[in-house]
């Protein structure tokens, strides 16, 4: 399960049809093989995720964490960091303030 960086992969042609998500948009604009989700806090695409931002991106991997080692270990790596961890992938308040949404 590559995680990926969705700016670089639709460069280097490594976005084959996948859903992906960027905070400034910048994956609309990278190949017409993207399907880009402007609202989502990451997303996952058969094996492929990405994030919209930094912070999404610590909710993306622990995210992956729960998928490959359970629920209650990326709690506790959460706690551990003092994290408070957004499990919701569809939640993106910022999507609108960075003007993606109308």
């Amino acid at each position: 399960m590559p995680v990926s960086n969705s700016r670089t992969d639709g460069r280097c042609g490594l976005s084959l049809d996948p859903a992906i998500t960027s905070s400034w948009g910048t994956a609309q604009s990278q190949g017409q093989r993207v399907e880009w989700v402007p609202e989502a806090r990451w997303v996952e695409d058969r094996n492929r995720w990405t994030s919209s931002g930094v912070a999404a991106g610590m909710d993306m991997a622990l995210a992956l964490i729960e998928r490959l080692h359970g629920g209650d270990v990326a709690l506790r790596l959460a706690d551990m960091v003092e994290y408070d961890w957004h499990r919701d992938p569809a939640w993106d308040p910022f999507a609108a303030k960075n003007g993606l949404m109308p």
